[in-house]
């Protein structure tokens, strides 16, 4: 996918998401860096200091 795509591709995915959609609106598009094709899903990310 086109690095100017993904920022629109992560808002859909992230949509109605905490913390997702707060980070994403907060990020400039322009620093926005794409390291590899591995996305979270929403409910999938790490909670620090919590087991399980």
């Amino acid at each position: 996918m086109p690095a100017a795509e993904w920022p629109a591709r992560l808002r859909d995915l992230y949509a109605g998401h905490v913390p997702g959609e707060k980070l994403l609106a907060g990020t400039d598009p322009g620093e926005l860096m794409i390291t590899g094709a591995r996305v979270p899903r929403p409910g999938r990310w790490p909670r620090s200091g919590k087991s399980g």
